[in-house]
């Protein structure tokens, strides 16, 4: 059952967040809201009260629980709107209050959205299992882009001219990230910072050094493409060559945006599936673009 206040084809080729009334879902929100801007999309707001009914309830209180959920979750939706228009007053919305599940649901939508935004809480190891696996299964199992936004995203001024950065391992698997990362940062008139695993034949910039400098138009630069591509965005091409999961984070410390691939970094120590790839989101302040297959 799906209840809408919008037509049923209005997450098509939108940027679709869903929300639960949590202050990270707010931040997805907003976050999202200034997304759609970005991209001239609309805005798709969706929240679902579906549940499984407690064991032993009878049939009066079932229903009575169904109600209460639905009305806040009613409640969640119109506050997820307003701060939509608060953030951008331009912004095209539509919103959906559904009873299905929402990751079967989130699943099925990313076949017509753009892309698909969501919340992530920052708790211990335990929490992070309960409330991880939306991001998890939606960013391992969706049809299109997944953005993770954690509640610590910065909204200073300072943090809009930050670069977007780009975690890859080789062509092969990191196309689609290149073309995310790029599109983003020319939207945002910043640079791109490229991060990729592995060796490389030029020399340390200092010794010991654990991040290596690619040399732009080389046979081995891996942004060739991408810079031919978008001639004025600034790009930062770089190898790591040893502890890439510290690098990486580091790098991300200084960006606005950070994106990678759905099947994780296999180059990357650790980050080797969907699994980790939510978890990363959860360690690092920017918001995570989880990109798939061109």
């Amino acid at each position: 059952m799906t209840d809408s206040t919008s037509a049923p084809d209005a997450a098509d080729q939108s940027v679709l967040v869903a929300v639960d009334g949590s202050q990270p879902s707010t931040h997805a929100v907003a976050w999202a809201a200034a997304e759609a801007v970005l991209h001239h999309r609309n805005l798709h707001i969706v929240t679902s009260y579906g549940y499984h009914p407690l064991s032993g309830l009878d049939a009066v209180l079932a229903t009575r629980e169904g109600e209460l959920l639905r009305s806040a979750a009613e409640h969640t939706l119109a506050r997820a709107e307003r701060a939509a228009r608060r953030t951008r007053p331009e912004v095209r919305v539509s919103t959906q209050l559904t009873f299905e599940l929402i990751v079967p649901m989130l699943i099925d939508r990313s076949t017509r959205a753009a892309m698909i935004v969501v919340g992530s809480r920052r708790y211990g190891p335990v929490r992070r299992t309960l409330f991880g696996s939306v991001s998890t299964e939606v960013s391992r199992r969706a049809h299109c882009p997944v953005a993770i936004v954690s509640e610590g995203v910065p909204t200073d001024p300072a943090a809009a001219n930050r670069p977007v950065l780009a975690g890859v391992d080789d062509l092969d698997t990191g196309a689609a990230t290149l073309d995310i990362a790029f599109d983003e940062a020319a939207r945002r008139k910043v640079g791109v910072v490229v991060l990729k695993s592995g060796q490389d034949s030029n020399p340390p910039e200092f010794p010991g050094a654990t991040v290596r400098r690619h040399r732009p138009g080389g046979d081995d630069d891996p942004t060739a493409e991408w810079r031919a591509r978008y001639p004025h965005v600034p790009v930062e091409a770089l190898v790591v060559v040893e502890d890439s999961v510290s690098a990486l984070l580091d790098r991300a410390r200084q960006a606005q945006l950070l994106v990678i691939g759905s099947h994780g970094l296999t180059g990357f120590a650790g980050l080797h599936d969907a699994a980790a790839t939510a978890e990363l989101s959860r360690q690092v302040d920017c918001p995570v673009i989880v990109a798939h297959g061109r």
